[in-house]
Parts: structure tokens; sequence; C-alpha cells
């Protein structure tokens, strides 16, 4: 799928499926798209600053990285199929410190034990992972997200592996 996210348009407006698999989406997939649209937790920097309510250890990595370790996490960090997973993963955020301005690079949550979703679901294994760089105006934006999650639902295991690319940042004016 190909999405195209607009800051400047109304809240309502901002998410477009441009593409399914290559093609124009049709009109059942630009429905389903748009039931979706307004549940979706939006991946934004500004979140990053909540997970530090929580105790954090630290430690520098072999790229000179700062990176801190959350043994928890504060309620609504993880969220999966509208359920909050918090309670059962940890985080990291891994700060860059090598350039002029320090900002955080990574951040990454895993969960430690496996839960169960809705009743009928169990997720046995979730890691995430949301890459962030610095615009030229020194903003930081994300750029990736990857996140791989396995269990069963009504007794089918199975796994699912997501990738999103952002790409073509622009700064708005206001």
């Amino acid at each position: 799928m190909v999405e195209r996210w607009e800051p400047t348009k109304p809240a309502n407006e901002r998410w477009t499926l441009v593409s399914v698999d290559g093609r124009p989406p049709n009109a059942e997939e630009l429905k389903m798209y748009g039931k979706s649209v307004p549940k979706r937790r939006q991946s934004y920097y500004g979140r990053v600053a909540g997970y530090f309510s929580k105790p954090a250890t630290s430690e520098i990595d072999a790229q000179g990285r700062t990176v801190f370790r959350f043994a928890s996490l504060p309620k609504e960090t993880v969220m999966v199929a509208d359920s909050d997973i918090s309670a059962n993963a940890t985080g990291e955020a891994v700060v860059n410190t090598i350039g002029a301005t320090p900002f955080i690079e990574e951040v990454r949550f895993r969960s430690t034990k496996a839960t169960r979703v809705k009743l009928v679901a169990k997720i046995e294994r979730f890691e995430t992972m949301t890459r962030y760089r610095l615009m030229p105006d020194g903003k930081p934006v994300p750029i990736e997200l990857a996140s791989e999650m396995s269990g069963s639902m009504l007794g089918e295991h199975g796994s699912i592996r997501t990738r999103i690319a952002y790409s073509e940042h622009r700064a708005i004016a206001k």
C-alpha cells in the first residue's frame, strides 16, 4: 500500500490511499481504508517524551549512541489491534549524540511475555522499531517503522511483518 499524509489538510483529509499492489485502489479498498484511518495512531516524535516518565537505565552502544532502556512503559505506549500491551513490553530509546544536535534516532519495543488480546487472540512475540532523522531545519521526522508479531487467533497460528517507509519530507509553513 502506498499512502500519502498531508499535514496541511483538515484532519479528516490528511491520509490518502494512493495505490494497492501497484494499482489504484478500488471502491471497496477505499471504503475499508476510510474506516481505518480515524482509529490510526500517528507515529510522531513528540510522543517519545512520554516514554521517559518511567525510570530507565542507560549505556553507550558500539556506535557511540546513548541507549536508554525502560523495563516498564506508560499505559497506551504499545497498542496492538486497539489493545494496550504496554504492561508486557520493554522499550529502548537510542539517542544520536554524534551531530551538533542530539536527537532520538530509534525507538524499539519488545514484548516480554505472551499477551491475550480481545479474548480470541494471543500475541506470542511482538517487536517494533521506529527510526527518525533530522531535517535540514533540525526538526526530527520519522523515516521508518518496522514491526513483527507472531501469535494465534481462533486456534490458527501466524505472523505479521510490517514495514512503513516515510519519504518526501518537507517543512510546512505555519
